[in-house]
Order: structure tokens, then sequence, then C-alpha cells
């Protein structure tokens, strides 16, 4: 079903299917293609998931166990074709239990992405509204302070709350996550910071290339101002690569999550896997991060290039 409407949405105006001299076959040829290689990679995708969550049975005790490993693989993948949610997981009902926990961590880590967008688009509008020359300086600072552990951000933001609180009784936010006070606002601190640097800095990037570009020198040579190049020119144009980088903040965020979870006690997935430590949870949490992200990133490719195109021309 959902490659039948990928391949409806793809084709633009359906009629021009059935054109002459056989190009209509030529098109549903390329896109059943384009298709059926997304389908191989989801597959793997899940494939190589499942094989990963295995690995503790494969060398428990020091060991090499390939026939354990082998049935527990096999099990495994039939427990997820066959999913039961009363008999999956020994403890009790996954669901929705799961549900709760994959909430919380999704919601901090789109806050922070949303935040940390924001909050760039800001930076950088400033930088070449008014530091236009010093634009190159600030990049290379800007990449001393990426490299600032995830686990000192944290410590700092921890420490000067309560530094503030001892010192003049007032309590900026909840520093931790306990019974019914939750922590919210320091979470999404640290989880923006280290997202609004990557933000930053793939976006500098990105417009310092565009602006060696022939289209902007020759708008320049007609004395359009830098900022209005970068508002009507360059922005649209850049969209396609702040998308495609955004992979990779998404996973660093994600690998950051276990962190700020485990530090704020924040009860999400991170949390539920480390609590229980089941394969099981490993292999439902890891599907329910990589399938969805995957559609959305696959059906950007199949619908943004017609767009990008149009919008470049």
């Amino acid at each position: 079903m959902l490659l039948l409407i990928l391949l409806l949405y793809t084709c633009n105006n359906c009629d021009q299917i059935f054109t002459k001299d056989g190009e209509g076959m030529e098109k549903i040829y390329r896109i059943s293609l384009k298709l059926f290689l997304i389908l191989m990679q989801f597959l793997v995708g899940v494939g190589i998931i499942i094989l990963v969550t295995g690995m503790p049975i494969l060398f428990d005790n020091l060991g090499f166990h390939l026939k354990e490993y082998l049935v527990y693989v096999k099990n495994l993948t039939l427990k997820l074709l066959f999913f039961d949610n009363a008999t999956y997981w020994e403890h009790t009902e996954l669901f929705p239990i799961f549900w709760v926990k994959y909430r919380e961590t999704l919601i901090f880590i789109g806050a922070s992405l949303l935040i940390g967008l924001l909050f760039s688009i800001l930076v950088v509008f400033i930088c070449y509204a008014f530091f236009f020359k010093k634009v190159d300086s600030f990049l290379r600072k800007l990449i001393v302070f990426e490299s600032i552990p995830d686990i000192l951000i944290i410590s700092v933001l921890q420490l000067g709350v309560i530094f503030i609180y001892k010192n003049y009784g007032i309590k900026l936010t909840q520093v931790i996550s306990m019974g019914s006070e939750r922590s919210i606002v320091l979470p999404l601190i640290s989880l923006s910071i280290p997202a609004s640097f990557y933000f930053i800095k793939i976006i500098l990037i990105s417009i310092k290339s565009e602006f060696e570009k022939n289209y902007v020198l020759l708008a320049q040579s007609t004395g359009t101002t830098h900022i209005s190049i970068l508002i009507k020119h360059i922005t649209r144009n850049i969209i396609d690569e702040i998308w495609i980088n955004s992979k990779t903040l998404i996973w660093v965020l994600l690998s950051s999550m276990v962190v700020v979870e485990y530090l704020f006690n924040i009860q999400g997935v991170s949390m539920f896997i480390l609590t229980f430590e089941a394969p099981e949870l490993f292999v439902i949490v890891a599907l329910s991060i990589f399938v969805p992200f995957f559609l959305i990133y696959k059906l950007y490719e199949l619908i943004t290039p017609q767009i990008m195109k149009g919008e470049r021309e």
C-alpha cells in the first residue's frame, strides 16, 4: 500500500504515463526500480537491527555461540512478524507503556530540533547582517565550541541552577525529574545547544558555498546587497543541503538523549532500555526510530528533487 501511494504521488500527472514512443513505460520502470531499491534498503535496515539485537547471545560469556545466535534471530524475527502484545515481553504487555516512553523521547528531540533550527537561523541572519566580513572567523570558533562534550554542558547547566538557588534562593527550573515534578527546560537546552551549533555550521558552510557561485557573483555585480541575495536566492537553494545533513544531527541527538534521560531522570525509551536491558525492547525501540525517519527521508527524496529543480531554474 505504501509503495502504491508513493508511486501515484511521484507521478505528478498520470496522463503522462501513457505517452508515445514508450516514454510512459520507461517512466514506470524508473519509478518502480526506485521504489524496489527503497524497499530493499528498508528490509536490509530492519535485518541489520535484528542481527545487532542478537549480538549479546553470539558473544555470551566471552564465547562464540553461532547456533544459539541463529536460533535467537529466527525466534525474534518470528515474534516481530507475528507480534502478540500479550506475550512479546515477559514482564507485562508492551503497549501502551512503550508509547508513553516513545512519545516522551520524540517530544524532546523534536522540540530541540525546532529550537536549534530557529536559533541558528537568527544567528546566521545576524552574522550576515552585521558581521559579514567576520563570518569565516566565527565559523572557525564555532567548530571549537561544537567539540564540547554533552555531559559537560549538562553538568554546567545543572550546577549553575543549583548555585543560583543556594546563594540567592531563586529556583530557575527543575534540575531533575522527581515524581510529578518534571525537568523540561534544562534537557531542552542541553539538546538544543549541540543542535544549534550543528545547524549554524551547516548553514554557514552552505551559504559560503553558494556565495562562490556564478549567479551570486552576477547579482553582486548589479549592486544587490548580500542580505538581499541571501534572502531572495540563497535561502531556498540551501534547504536541500540542510535537510540532508539533518540525518546526522538526528542520530547525534539520539545518542545524546541517552545521557540526557539518565542525568535528568527522564522516563523515555533510553531509560526504558537501561532499566530492563531486554533485547526484545531494544529491537522495538530501534525499529520505532528507524522506520518513521527512513520513510520521511525517502519520501523527501522522491518528491523534493522536482520541487528543488523548479526553484533553482
